[in-house]
């Protein structure tokens, strides 16, 4: 388990300082933009992203991992989705406008939100850290969204 970061810093820390409720209906529609902050003492890079399954939307607060190769999801964020039993990689949700084959969050990070380097290849993201803020920003190219998240997006402005 990882000793600096909890799932309770999260909720009751984190999510404040990034304006979000962790894992409730998320208004997000800007997909090409994620702005975060180091956090903790072992400056831990955290952020929230908008992650879909069929028509719902939340915002997830993830540790940005970039030794990660693999994004993961906690039980939790599953069962808000309503998917119970999940196998490893077979699952794919839309993490932030971009579709992904996520594995469940296990072992020593098991109530944490894992953003991997798929991802981030993915989306050919580009990092600007600003340690004296305690901030960084990861922009991100707009790539062609899949239909789901399309839906979706159009679902929001309507």
């Amino acid at each position: 388990m990882l000793t600096d970061i909890h799932e309770t810093d999260i909720d009751e820390r984190i999510a404040p300082e990034l304006g979000i409720k962790n894992l409730q209906e998320s208004k997000n529609t800007n997909y090409d933009e994620i702005n975060g902050l180091i956090w903790g003492p072992l400056n831990r890079s955290v952020a929230a992203l908008t992650v879909g399954y069929k028509s719902k939307q939340i915002d997830v607060i993830f540790i940005i991992d970039s030794g990660s190769p693999t994004t993961f999801l906690t039980e939790k964020v599953f069962k808000r989705f309503g998917l119970e039993k999940v196998n490893r990689g077979t699952t794919n949700l839309i993490i932030h406008g971009k579709e992904l084959k996520i594995d469940q969050s296990h072992s020593h990070f098991i109530e944490l939100n894992v953003l991997g380097m798929d991802f981030m290849t993915y989306r050919e993201a580009k990092i600007l850290t600003d340690v004296s803020r305690g901030k960084y920003t990861i922009n991100i190219k707009l790539k062609p969204l899949p239909l789901a998240m399309e839906l979706l997006v159009a679902k929001r402005k309507i």
